[in-house]
C-alpha cells in the first residue's frame, strides 16, 4: 500500500512550480525589481503604479515609454470626482 503522503505534492514543491512559471525565484524577482525601480535609470517610473513582473526593457522603450512621456498621469493614482481629480 502506498502512503497518502507519497501521493500528495508538498507545499514547497507547489511553491517551486509557481516560481518556475515566473522564471526566477519570486523573492529574487521582486528584490531585483525594487533595486532597479529605485535607480536613476527608472526615474521615469517614480510615482507610478507598476508590477515587478513587467518587462523592464518594454517599460523603458517603445509604446509604454511613449505613453508615460505623453501623459503625465499614466499609471498614477487619482481620486476622480474632486475638482479636476486629485492627482498623486
Amino acid at each position: 500500500m502506498i502512503p497518502v503522503s507519497a501521493l500528495s505534492v508538498s507545499s514547497s514543491t507547489q511553491k517551486q512550480r509557481r516560481n518556475a512559471d515566473v522564471g526566477v525565484n519570486a523573492g529574487e524577482l521582486t528584490g531585483a525589481f525594487a533595486v532597479w525601480a529605485a535607480s536613476k535609470e527608472a526615474a521615469f517610473l517614480h510615482g507610478r503604479f507598476v508590477w515587478c513582473s513587467w518587462d523592464v526593457e518594454e517599460m523603458a522603450t517603445g509604446e509604454f515609454r511613449k505613453s508615460i512621456d505623453e501623459d503625465p498621469y499614466f499609471l498614477k493614482a487619482s481620486i476622480v470626482g474632486l475638482r479636476d481629480g486629485f492627482r498623486a
